[in-house]
């Protein structure tokens, strides 16, 4: 499921930066823009804002979390558990998505808040998209991948916005911690700085 393309480095280290390429993947929109840009966003966000009240996330999420709830961690790990498929990530999918409440919750509020309309999206659309319908992390691999396949090609722009921000979002929390970078051949900035003999 992984796309190699993607395989990128961004900076790490304790004085790291959030990794949120949300804003720029749904290409300036604000929240209001997201719910009414289309039917397929408004139909969504109306499902989820009346379905997510009554939800069980289905798994037990950390008691720590910063900026997710229970049900948007259970999408967005099972989320990640596709897209990293194939990436021996210590910690899995789930060690990826506590990474990114951690730096969700440093990030703007407006920013936050798209992500997160986001995530409920991903969560409650094939519900809408999907046969049989089911909510996203409740699906099981294959039909989570085909979900994700789906969103990519698809005709209707919000679906592709939604699944290129989150997509890109784990990818680089990822990439972004040293223990990926022996798989691919990257010794990190500090090798990399000395080998060009210090100058940058």
């Amino acid at each position: 499921m992984m796309d190699r393309r993607h395989q990128s480095i961004e900076s790490t280290g304790p004085s790291r930066q959030p990794v949120i390429p949300l804003e720029r993947a749904l290409s300036g929109m604000n929240r209001r823009d997201f719910i009414r840009r289309s039917a397929a966003g408004l139909a969504g966000l109306t499902l989820a804002q009346a379905l997510l009240p009554a939800c069980s996330p289905g798994r037990a999420a950390p008691p720590d979390l910063r900026a997710l709830g229970p049900v948007e961690f259970a999408t967005l790990s099972a989320a990640a558990d596709r897209i990293m498929d194939g990436m021996n990530y210590p910690g899995g999918a789930d060690a990826v998505t506590i990474l990114f409440d951690q730096d969700l919750a440093r990030v703007p509020p407006w920013i936050r808040s798209l992500f997160i309309d986001a995530v409920r999206f991903l969560e409650f659309s094939p519900l809408l998209f999907s046969f049989p319908p089911g909510r996203f992390s409740t699906r099981s691999a294959e039909a989570r991948d085909q979900i994700l396949r789906d969103m990519a090609a698809s005709a209707l722009l919000i679906r592709r916005q939604v699944y290129a921000g989150i997509k890109q979002s784990i990818l680089f929390t990822a990439y972004s911690q040293p223990a990926t970078w022996a798989p691919l051949g990257y010794e990190g900035p500090g090798a990399v700085f000395e080998r060009r003999g210090g100058k940058k």
